[in-house]
């Protein structure tokens, strides 16, 4: 995991091989000319969707967050930021589009021939992860931690059996960092796949064996892999395994 620094954002080339998974820490918390200087790579379409948050503070967010990922994707694809087109999955994933009638996500930058990039894209509090791959569906979510007086009930209503029953084993105290081990996986499994949130909580389990939180052997063919970017946060990847895993 690296930073991406706001002086990062012109384009660079970037290698990425087949089995590699870069993922970039975003801090959401920036000065105003930095903000300014983000907000002339967004669409019409961004513009007005930042418009639409109530309170500067997330205006910023959404504002710094989409401008660091287009710097991100075009260091990768040879682009300027500006340049970068999205297109939206069923549930709201978004990937690369055309532009031009060139792929972006194919042959641009130092992507092989026969590789697409995929990436994915996570933030809470003032923190953000970008996670990239060369063609492999790859998911991550980033929580900040705070006070979850609800986890059990929630863990009740939306996880399995045996995840609730394991933070209601819990001191109330620790109840929340299980609780958003347990929600980071999720989330990230649903969006690697792309089915979102209208697939049932309670049918993505995540298991904690020799030392490492992952996915049931009743998910195959996805890693997950459970961290903390920076203190008070928990994160959590998945991303598909490749033949050669």
């Amino acid at each position: 995991m690296q930073d991406w620094e706001e002086q990062a954002t012109q384009p660079a080339d970037l290698a990425l091989s087949d089995e590699q998974v870069d993922i970039w820490r975003i801090d959401l918390f920036q000065p105003v000319p930095v903000v300014q200087k983000l907000a002339q790579t967004l669409t019409e379409d961004e513009h007005q969707r930042s418009q639409r948050f109530r309170f500067e503070k997330d205006r910023r967010r959404f504002i710094v967050g989409r401008g660091q990922l287009r710097s991100i994707l075009g260091a990768y694809t040879g682009c300027t930021p500006s340049s970068v087109r999205f297109s939206y999955g069923p549930q709201g994933k978004p990937f690369l589009a055309d532009f031009d009638g060139v792929q972006t996500d194919a042959t641009q930058g130092s992507l092989g021939e026969e590789q697409r990039l995929q990436f994915n894209i996570s933030h809470s509090h003032e923190l953000a992860l970008c996670a990239i791959t060369a063609s492999r569906a790859i998911g991550v979510d980033i929580e900040y931690l705070r006070p979850m007086p609800d986890a059990e009930p929630l863990a009740q209503r939306f996880f399995s059996k045996t995840e609730h029953a394991r933070i209601q084993a819990l001191p109330v105290d620790e109840q929340a960092q299980v609780f958003f081990r347990l929600w980071t996986g999720k989330e990230a499994y649903l969006k690697a796949t792309g089915k979102g949130l209208s697939h049932p909580l309670n049918q993505v389990e995540i298991v904690y064996t020799e030392s490492r939180w992952g996915l049931t052997e009743a998910l195959p063919g996805w890693f997950m892999q459970s961290f903390s970017p920076a203190p008070d946060y928990l994160a959590a990847l998945v991303v598909e395994h490749s033949v050669r895993d």
